[in-house]
């Protein structure tokens, strides 16, 4: 059993890196997805708000986005470090409240995928629209910026969920060994 602590306590530890580093990549993913909207999304905007309105409605966006993906990057190195500390025994209080966290942070994970595929299915509508050259170099750019967001992102999934299930056997092992020594210690 102790080995076996020892094998999910080290799992966690370098998946609370994995969610670290990712917190990195869910920034570049944040701003590459702003940049590349930002055209679209002004257009939007002077047709629902007019021309006066949609540059602050711009700039509103701009903040809102910002502190989402601020909050996302807080949330995510926050929930790394408490793995971390949880995989290396170094435990602060309530240490698996972590895993709470981990769980919010798989679900908006799973949300990006949902749009990730649902720009796949935009793209693969657009497709009949390439009639010549000149635009089969930007639907090429497309297809693999889909295409890395989705892996990296199912990637990010997977590691948020060996996280939790890791910190779940973590307490359920250290449950069972303070039991087993109380059992031993009573005999």
């Amino acid at each position: 059993m102790e080995r076996e602590l020892r094998r999910y306590k080290n799992l966690l530890a370098c998946v609370g890196t994995g969610v670290i580093t990712f917190g990195i990549w869910s920034v570049i993913k944040a701003i590459m997805t702003v940049i590349r909207d930002k055209d679209d999304l002004l257009m939007l905007l002077k047709w629902l708000l007019g021309e006066q309105y949609a540059e602050l409605a711009m700039i509103i966006l701009g903040i809102t986005a910002g502190a989402i993906i601020a909050i996302d990057l807080v949330l995510r190195f926050g929930t790394g470090m408490a793995a971390r500390r949880d995989g290396m025994d170094i435990k602060k209080g309530k240490h698996r409240v972590y895993l709470f966290f981990a769980f919010l942070l798989l679900v908006g994970t799973i949300l990006s995928l949902i749009y990730n595929f649902n720009d796949m299915a935009e793209i693969g509508a657009l497709s009949k629209y390439i009639t010549n050259n000149e635009l089969i170099s930007p639907y090429v750019d497309m297809i693999l910026e889909v295409t890395v967001q989705t892996i990296v992102d199912a990637t990010s999934a997977i590691m948020i969920i060996e996280m939790i299930v890791a910190g779940v056997k973590v307490g359920t092992l250290e449950r069972k060994m303070k039991k087993a020594e109380a059992m031993e210690g009573a005999s």
